[in-house]
């Protein structure tokens, strides 16, 4: 790496390091309707201050305004692990830096895709309405299968296509500078960048670095500290039975 990098990259790092001191990074289970569905890590420190001021007065954290929007636990619980997600994506554009000219591609906004169904919607709409990347316009689209695929800087593949047609999606973009982030077991094993995972009732994620390098990202250390970090060696292998040996 030339000096000239690797002055940008440490730029980069130490301007990211300084933008937030607390982080939700996890869902706790609901075992009964009068708790809140969120517990606050405290050795993780990254997106409580983000999602403060992406979503304005966070529902995520008052119980009375969570409790009284849903008519169960159940669906406390699934709109606060779509917040968490939804505001980590938002973290990861502020965390991340792509080539200049993607940004061609999508008329100089930041763009993020989410490709398949995923419910509260209205939560990330609402911080792109409020809030920029690199004094970029946040647009969403909405893709439901790849044939509807247009140009984006974060693909949100989520669970509801299914991992075969999350793999292929990922594959069909070939080596394109694209954050892309599921929620498939594996998927960081098999074309993605980052998957999400739900760990004793925690939303956590792991970043695959070697993915970051082929498709020509560039993620802070902040992110990569945030993260379980894997490279492509680390893929699990498959079980075999003693009798297929």
């Amino acid at each position: 790496m030339s000096n000239g990098s690797t002055h940008h990259n440490r730029d980069f790092v130490e301007t990211t390091s300084d933008m937030a001191s607390q982080n939700p990074t996890s869902i706790s289970k609901l075992p009964d309707a009068g708790r809140v569905p969120t517990r606050l890590s405290p050795g993780r420190r990254l997106v409580l201050v983000l999602a403060m001021a992406a979503i304005g007065s966070c529902s995520l954290l008052m119980p009375g305004k969570v409790l009284a929007q849903a008519n169960n636990a159940q669906v406390v619980v699934a709109e606060s692990e779509c917040k968490v997600k939804y505001v980590y994506l938002y973290s990861f554009g502020l965390l991340t830096k792509w080539p200049e000219a993607t940004f061609n591609r999508t008329n100089n906004n930041f763009v993020i895709g989410v490709l398949g169904d995923k419910p509260f919607g209205h939560i990330l709409d609402a911080i792109a309405k409020r809030k920029k990347i690199e004094n970029r316009r946040i647009v969403i689209r909405r893709f439901k299968t790849m044939k509807d695929y247009q140009p984006c800087q974060i693909l949100y593949v989520t669970e509801s296509i299914g991992q075969k047609d999350a793999k292929a999606a990922a594959i069909e973009l070939n080596n394109d500078p694209v954050l892309i982030v599921g929620e498939i077991a594996d998927f960081e094993f098999n074309g993605g960048v980052i998957a999400f995972r739900i760990n004793n009732g925690n939303v956590k994620f792991s970043l695959n670095v070697d993915a970051v390098k082929r498709r020509q990202l560039m993620v802070s250390a902040r992110l990569s500290r945030l993260a379980q970090t894997v490279r492509d060696m680390d893929r699990p292998r498959p079980v075999v039975a003693v009798g297929d040996r």
